[in-house]
C-alpha cells in the first residue's frame, strides 16, 4: 500500500454495524459489470478485463507471413477470461499524501457513512489472517488508473480506466473464487477506526498531518 495512505470505507448506514464487526462482504467483478448504469459509482463495464488493446497495435499474419494491422476497430478492444476474472474484491477509498484538495463529492454516493481506518497496517494483518484461515490465495493494492485511449497491456483486478481516478481506490482480493460473493469475516474492528457522516468527511480532515478528528 502506498505510504502514508489513509484507508475508508463510504457506505450506507444500514450496513456499518456488519463492517465494524469486520464482516467484509466481497463481490465479484460480473457483479459490477452487469450493474445498472444509473449506478455511477459502482458501474463498470470494464470490471473483470484481462487486457485492454489499441487497434492501432493489433495485427494480423497473413498467410504469406506479413503482420497486418487490423483498421476499423473501435478502441480500446477488450478481452476478458471467465478464469481471470474468478475473484473477489473488496473496495475501499485511499487518502494519499501526495493528492492535494478534498475529497470528490462522487464519492458520497456510496453511502451516507464513512469509517475511517486508524491503523492501516493491523486492519491489512487481519485481512491477511482471516485470508489464510479459508484457504484462499490474498492480494491488495493500490488501484492503477490508465488512460482508455492510449494504455495498451494487461488490466487484471488492480487497473482501472481513469475515468474513475476519482475514486482512489485500494482494493483487496481473494483468488479461485466460486464465481459467488463471499464474506470475508476479520473479527471486531471497532479498536482501529472511527466513523461518521460522509458529508462531513472532508471538514473532519485535516492534511498535515494526515489525520482525522
Amino acid at each position: 500500500m502506498a505510504r502514508n495512505a489513509i484507508l475508508m470505507k463510504l457506505l450506507p448506514s444500514k450496513y456499518l454495524d456488519a463492517f465494524l464487526d469486520g464482516h467484509l462482504f466481497m463481490n465479484t467483478p460480473g457483479y459490477f459489470k452487469d450493474l445498472e448504469a444509473g449506478d455511477l459509482v459502482r458501474a463498470d463495464l470494464d470490471e473483470g478485463i484481462h487486457t485492454s488493446l489499441q487497434a492501432a497495435e493489433v495485427s494480423i499474419k497473413s498467410d504469406e507471413g506479413e503482420w497486418i494491422p487490423i483498421g476499423g476497430l473501435i478502441n480500446p478492444v477488450t478481452y476478458r477470461t471467465e478464469e481471470a476474472a474468478n475473484y473477489n474484491m473488496f473496495c475501499m477509498y485511499a487518502l494519499q499524501e501526495f493528492i492535494d484538495g478534498p475529497i470528490d463529492d462522487r464519492n458520497l454516493a456510496f453511502g451516507d457513512t464513512f469509517v475511517v481506518i486508524t491503523n492501516a497496517d493491523e486492519f491489512l494483518r487481519r485481512v491477511q489472517e482471516a485470508a489464510d484461515k479459508v484457504g484462499r490465495y490474498y492480494q491488495s493494492s493500490l488501484i492503477d488508473y490508465v488512460d482508455r485511449s492510449t494504455y495498451h497491456g494487461v488490466m487484471g483486478p488492480f487497473r482501472k480506466f481513469s475515468s474513475f481516478s476519482y475514486q482512489q481506490e485500494f482494493r483487496m482480493v481473494l483468488h479461485a473464487g466460486d464465481g459467488h460473493p463471499t464474506t470475508l469475516s476479520i473479527g471486531d474492528i471497532r479498536d482501529i477506526c472511527i466513523h461518521g457522516l460522509s458529508a462531513e468527511i472532508n471538514q473532519r480532515l485535516r492534511r498535515a498531518p494526515n489525520t482525522v478528528t
